[in-house]
Formats: C-alpha cells, sequence, structure tokens
C-alpha cells in the first residue's frame, strides 16, 4: 500500500482557479422551527431583502434582493446538517459568512471554477 500511496502522491494535480461571479448581502429574520419529520428537525430561515453585485469583469450586473425567499435547514438525526450545497455543482461554488452580530445578514460569494 506504501508504494500506492508515494505513486499517488507523485501525481501532482493542478489546483482549481476561480473566478469571483457575484456576491450578496441578505438580510435575514430569526429561524423558524417547522418541526420534525423523518429526514430530521427542519428550519427555516425568511430573507427579508439585500443587495447583490457582480464580481470582476461583471460590474454591470447589481440589484436588489427581494424578501420572500428563504434558506431551508435540515438537521439530521445523525448530528449532519444539511443538505447545504445548492451552489456546489462542478462549475460554481458558493460561500456563505455570516455578518452576525453586527448584522442580521449573511454574505454569499459565488465563485466559477475554471
Amino acid at each position: 500500500m506504501e508504494s500506492l500511496r508515494a505513486f499517488a502522491q507523485a501525481q501532482m494535480a493542478e489546483p482549481p482557479t476561480a473566478q469571483l461571479l457575484w456576491t450578496a448581502a441578505v438580510t435575514v429574520a430569526p429561524r423558524e422551527d417547522l418541526g420534525t419529520g423523518p429526514g430530521g428537525e427542519r428550519f427555516i430561515i425568511p430573507i427579508t431583502g439585500g443587495l447583490f453585485w457582480g464580481g470582476p469583469g461583471h460590474e454591470a450586473l447589481r440589484g436588489q434582493v427581494v424578501a420572500g425567499g428563504a434558506d431551508r435547514q435540515l438537521w439530521r438525526p445523525d448530528g449532519i446538517e444539511g443538505p447545504h450545497a445548492w451552489l456546489n455543482r462542478r462549475r460554481l461554488v458558493g460561500t456563505l459568512q455570516t455578518l452576525r452580530p453586527a448584522h442580521e445578514a449573511v454574505l454569499i460569494r459565488v465563485w466559477a471554477l475554471a
């Protein structure tokens, strides 16, 4: 097995590159408990508004996030929180950063993988 490990480590892979497509600062309301079902405990975090803007090369992309959407969450019985992979695809990756306690908001960035 050590020879397999050594061989695999010698196979250098180019690190992926990413380009920032857009960023959104989204305001949110407190989390609401929707109850427990067969898949686990469900929550919803209402989106109350916000702004979005394009990354380098996409500066013309900008606008307002309107209230009405939500982040739906599931906490499974095994303690795993998810799924939160709505942007994790082959070409796009999203990152989420809380802006609490300064703001009841989150910062979302979406990157295109090259």
